[in-house]
């Protein structure tokens, strides 16, 4: 029984990639269009219990997946041919920075650490930020929306069939270990999550599509499927999702906002740490 395929929304066509792919095997991208939180919600119900999506929020529909580092170095106008070595030289300067900052912390980090740590903190990066929750992908879809925004989703499995049968490496970004071959040009991308997660990433369920080369745009053939919101929806979804605690105080906590709450409670109320009540079946 396929489940997903029951579900009937108001549009839904096929896209052709093909054209603008250069990895063969998945030639079809769906497109479905929902236009009520009543459709959107059950979207997510159903792909909720589907643990090899993972899902990315944007803003507006037209927008296509591009990585940070890509818009940096267009923006910039910075040759195609430049980009692998311009990378390498922002990844090895802020990691000898931070190894300066705070030395014996991070020596042991893993290049995929090391560039989530670089993408928290505003430095443009390969990784491309997505989700497991497609509720919390649909709350950044929507909280900036002006118009049709969209949910872009990845299938895990697929991209781990395209890795085994072409026997890329899992990681081609750069590095400072030696003998590694640094950004290789593999048609592929992988989803991974850092073995050290910073406390945002977590609570927004957080892991980063890391292809294997970097392109002005992610590879088409890389997307399972594309589901476009209609601007009629934003309001009441927006509500909704506040109301299931989705909304920027979740995604976004802040470790100060925690301290000064801690110092506020620390002197009213009883001077035991309340027990948590069971949750009533």
């Amino acid at each position: 029984m396929q489940l997903l395929g029951s579900l009937i929304y108001k549009t839904s066509v096929i896209a052709s990639v093909l054209g603008n792919s250069s990895i063969k095997g998945k030639s079809e991208m769906e497109i479905t269009t929902l236009y009520s939180w009543e459709e959107l919600k059950n979207w997510c119900d159903q792909r909720s219990i589907l643990k090899q999506y993972v899902f990315r929020g944007q803003s507006d529909n037209t927008w296509p997946l591009r990585t940070s580092l890509a818009r940096h170095f267009i923006a910039n106008k910075i040759k195609s041919e430049e980009w692998r070595p311009r990378e390498l030289k922002m990844y090895r300067m802020f990691r000898e920075r931070l190894l300066n900052l705070c030395p014996g912390m991070y020596e042991n980090w893993s290049p995929m650490d090391v560039l989530s740590l670089m993408q928290h903190h505003g430095t443009p990066t390969r990784l491309l930020d997505f989700t497991s929750s497609p509720l919390v992908a649909s709350y950044f879809a929507l909280r900036d929306a002006r118009g049709d925004s969209a949910i872009w989703v990845i299938n895990t499995d697929y991209l781990e069939a395209l890795h085994r049968s072409k026997g890329f490496e899992y990681y081609s970004g750069p590095t400072h270990i030696d003998n590694y071959k640094i950004a290789q040009k593999n048609p592929s991308a992988i989803i991974l999550t850092p073995s050290s997660p910073h406390l945002r990433l977590a609570s927004q369920h957080g892991c980063f599509l890391v292809p294997g080369r970097i392109l002005s745009e992610v590879d088409a053939g890389f997307i399972d499927s594309k589901v476009i919101l209609s601007e009629n929806l934003v309001m009441d979804s927006v509500i909704k999702l506040r109301g299931l605690g989705i909304d920027n105080e979740s995604m976004f906590p802040n470790l100060d906002k925690i301290a000064e709450e801690i110092n506020r409670f620390s002197v009213t109320g009883g001077a035991e740490f309340p027990a948590v009540r069971p949750k009533k079946s």
